[in-house]
């Protein structure tokens, strides 16, 4: 698995390490991913840096591959065209995925060809499972980042924090079924235990992204940034802990930066300055 393919950028929400489903999509490019631990283009970022980091090496990859179509990695750190993942045209709309029976590709696939990125991403959040989550926590870090570079208020994301800071200590219970892939070397357990280990820490890192956003106009909130940093340096990879650390340290720092008062104050002013969940 590279870290450097479109497995783990924030634009492909259907796929994460080894959850998610066996395809992926790109909502930068509106496209199926077939081979997506094996692709890359130069928007890539990152979905295991948090937002500095994350840009940093964006900036980087933007610098070795192409921007405007996705293409195949190879061994030695260059690239070669994919002709299956060539950018879209009428002649080849049978290279686009079919939404039937898989809300969530329904929503991710959505989010990428209309203008309606809050809504879907809100209708996630009203979707049960891992897969869900995973999509919603991926696509929410471009939503924000978007919002961020077009000078857009860090509240853009305000609803999404909320959503994420108020469960910042579930269990995602991921089973077996919401693998895309096994490992042979790695017991079961341990694959659906990591796997939940990185949705959870997606969870983090998604929070960490709105508080960087908020810098300089929330300063209760942006503190959030030095979650997931925490949470690596008191449970390592051991999901338990990590979970009863997100309990006891990381719900009670959320709470104290952004209480549902605070809360409540934010949402009421962005209604009055924009549509619904804008």
């Amino acid at each position: 698995m590279s870290l450097k393919s479109c497995q783990n950028c924030v634009f492909n929400g259907l796929q994460y390490g080894t959850l998610g489903s066996a395809t992926g999509y790109c909502v930068a490019h509106q496209r199926l991913l077939r081979a997506g631990d094996q692709t890359t283009c130069g928007r890539l970022l990152r979905k295991d840096l948090q937002s500095p980091s994350a840009e940093a090496e964006a900036a980087h990859h933007a610098r070795r591959f192409p921007l405007d179509t996705i293409v195949r990695l190879q061994r030695a750190g260059g690239w070669e065209p994919a002709s299956d993942h060539a950018a879209p045209t009428a002649a080849d709309a049978h290279l686009r995925p079919s939404r039937a029976a898989d809300p969530v590709r329904e929503r991710v696939t959505e989010y990428g060809e209309l203008d309606t990125t809050i809504e879907s991403l809100a209708r996630l959040k009203d979707l049960p499972g891992p897969r869900a989550e995973l999509a919603r926590h991926a696509l929410g870090r471009s939503y924000v980042r978007r919002c961020r570079l077009r000078q857009g208020a860090w509240t853009s994301g305000l609803h999404l924090l909320w959503w994420a800071g108020s469960a910042v200590e579930a269990d995602p219970e991921v089973g077996l079924d919401d693998l895309r892939s096994q490992e042979t070397a790695i017991p079961l357990e341990r694959q659906v235990e990591l796997a939940s280990w990185s949705l959870v820490m997606l969870r983090l890192t998604f929070i960490a992204d709105v508080a960087h956003n908020a810098a300089g106009a929330e300063p209760a909130v942006a503190a959030l940034q030095a979650l997931p940093e925490a949470a690596a340096l008191a449970a390592g990879t051991n999901l338990r802990k990590l979970l009863r650390w997100a309990k006891s340290e990381g719900r009670p720092a959320f709470e104290r930066a952004l209480p549902r008062a605070r809360y409540t104050a934010l949402a009421q002013a962005l209604h009055q300055a924009s549509p619904p969940l804008a």
